[in-house]
């Protein structure tokens, strides 16, 4: 068989002269020997085609174990290579890593720009993309007024908020004609009463109908607002006794919905509105 895949060979090689192009690179499955990259002694072998040989491989010496390593001596034989770094990289243990300089400034976890590492997450903790170690499950970390719980952020029972009366729009006239005696439009104000405590009542807007206070009725715990009756009344400011226009016909609660919603509007004879914000007090 080798003699006829050497015949073929010649012929191949007189029809090619014959016509004038270049000679094949090399005989068909002829061996020579070779010198490694390592600088050892091999043998390589020529295709099938003719046209170049394959790789140079070591003769009877041991392989280079590279499990794990992609640039730098083998783990079995220092003179053995697993590999060189390419350009704008650099072999550090075993790992090409970039030349470019390390940055971990505001980090404290994750990839360094180079290759490297800012450091690592205790248990229970994973690093987020910004570099920070936070709870599992909680990446972004949880806002004010938020804890991470299970992995999720659920409303703190002991976080802090501010409740805030927004505004309220009221009707020109109560049900017996003008709130004053005189005429004219109402003087709106709030009071809010939370527990047992003495109502929080703002100052009035004078002739108004939608009147805008922004006031802060208080700072309370988030539990405090979902465990404690509540409850409001709108008056007019008169020369004599105030008129109650609007007052909630219940006490009521807050739920989590209103936390998570920034706050809650209320709606009947008159539209009330109010914040509750994460306080910083």
């Amino acid at each position: 068989m080798k003699r006829a895949m050497f015949a073929l060979w010649v012929a191949a090689a007189a029809m090619v002269a014959a016509c004038g192009g270049p000679p094949p690179a090399c005989v068909p499955n002829e061996s020579r020997t070779c010198t490694t990259t390592e600088g050892r002694a091999g043998t390589q072998q020529c295709n099938f085609a003719g046209t170049s040989y394959a790789a140079c491989v070591p003769i009877n010496g041991p392989t280079p174990d590279c499990s794990g390593i992609e640039c730098g001596p083998s783990r079995n034989v220092a003179t053995l290579t697993c590999g060189v770094c390419s350009s704008g990289f650099r072999c550090e243990s075993g790992v090409c890593v970039t030349t470019s300089a390390r940055n971990c400034t505001a980090r404290e976890c994750g990839p360094d720009g180079a290759g490297g590492t800012c450091g690592s997450c205790a248990s229970g903790r994973i690093c987020s993309s910004a570099g920070r170690c936070v709870v599992v499950g909680c990446d972004p970390a949880c806002t004010r007024g938020y804890s991470c719980v299970s992995g999720s952020c659920q409303l703190d029972p002991d976080g802090r908020w501010d409740l805030v009366a927004v505004s309220a729009t009221v009707p020109e006239s109560g049900p017996d004609g003008a709130w004053d005696p005189l005429g004219g439009l109402p003087d709106p104000y709030i009071c809010y009463t939370v527990g047992t405590t003495a109502p929080a009542c703002s100052t009035f807007v004078t002739d108004r109908t939608m009147a805008t206070w922004n006031f802060l009725i208080g700072t309370y715990s988030a539990r405090t607002l979902m465990t404690t009756a509540q409850t409001y009344t709108i008056y007019d400011d008169d020369v004599g006794p105030d008129d109650p226009i609007a007052s909630t016909q219940t006490t009521f609660t807050l739920g989590a919905t209103e936390f998570s919603n920034g706050g809650w509007s209320s709606r009947g004879f008159a539209s009330t509105v109010f914040r509750l914000t994460p306080s910083t007090r």
